[in-house]
């Protein structure tokens, strides 16, 4: 099905105090199906018309709503009728409308060293070994809170493609968001909902993210342990000590045997990010409120 926009000469302008400045453009839409949808020639008249619109002096413009009536030419013809207001998101000309939430939802995670008396938070000092100084099979988990930040904002299309891909993934760069900037590797994209609704032929996109913050990034620490060391070769082999082969895993180092009976002895710890790193520079949120 194809959709042909063109531009026709009729516009208009009026501002006032209150309202700001509105200017509007026509344009004729023609299409070759009777049935195609309303929210395709909104699309295709969105993508001819722009999202914004700069005047003469340089000042701008945001897209307010699209007017979308059939004409009285034909089936096949729409009429759109494109609104632009210098104060469409009613406070900025800089973004859409949004809201934004916070709140704290529980994170289970692996952990590796424990508190004792005196140790200072966030710096656990007592390694988590049986008596043995062997370490637990699953290893122990905690819960942990994680700042939830619930992003509601208002646009006029939607990339499904885009979204898709951000879904848990954490931010490779830092990433400002109302006068905070993020260290890179500490925000989740963890959630993401759009619902488009109509309104006497205007269609809008509400899109509703969903992240979780924790500044010790979301990268997990584990005991470095198993049940097999590295030759000179780099080939897995068992490990035999007084003729007795360990079957049961034991605490390792650069792949050798790291003996936890030696005196100051501390499990080599192993980092590993679980979620892929990715830009979000698209993401058209205000750095600053």
């Amino acid at each position: 099905m194809a959709i042909d926009v063109c531009k026709s000469p009729r516009s208009g302008a009026t501002s006032d105090v209150d309202n700001g400045w509105t200017i509007w453009e026509e344009y004729v839409v023609k299409v070759d199906d009777a049935n195609e949808t309303v929210d395709d020639i909104y699309d295709a008249v969105i993508a001819v018309s722009g999202t914004s619109y700069t005047g003469s002096s340089g000042s701008l413009a945001d897209l307010q709503n699209v007017e979308l009536t059939k004409s009285s030419q034909g089936k096949l013809i729409w009429i759109a009728k494109v609104n632009f207001n210098s104060r469409s998101s009613g406070f900025s000309t800089l973004y859409p409308d949004m809201e934004v939430s916070i709140d704290f939802v529980d994170v289970s995670v692996p952990f590796v060293k424990g508190y004792t008396t005196g140790d200072p938070r966030g710096t656990p000092s007592v390694a988590v070994v049986n008596t043995a100084k062997q370490p637990f099979d699953p290893p122990l988990t905690k819960m942990v809170p994680a700042e939830q930040i619930t992003i509601i904002i208002e646009e006029n299309n939607l990339n499904h493609v885009s979204n898709a891909n951000l879904l848990y993934t954490i931010n490779n760069a830092s990433f400002a968001l109302l006068d905070v900037t993020y260290d890179p590797l500490t925000l989740l994209m963890r959630g993401f909902q759009a619902r488009k609704t109509w309104n006497s032929g205007n269609a809008k996109w509400t899109k509703t993210y969903v992240l979780a913050y924790r500044s010790e990034t979301w990268a997990i620490d584990v005991q470095d342990r198993g049940t097999k060391v590295l030759n000179g070769s780099g080939e897995q082999i068992p490990y035999y000590q007084n003729g007795v082969e360990f079957t049961e895993p034991f605490f390792l180092t650069s792949g050798s045997f790291d003996d936890p009976s030696v005196a100051g002895f501390e499990p080599d710890i192993l980092t590993f990010n679980p979620y892929w790193t990715a830009d979000w520079s698209g993401l058209d949120f205000p750095a600053s409120s």
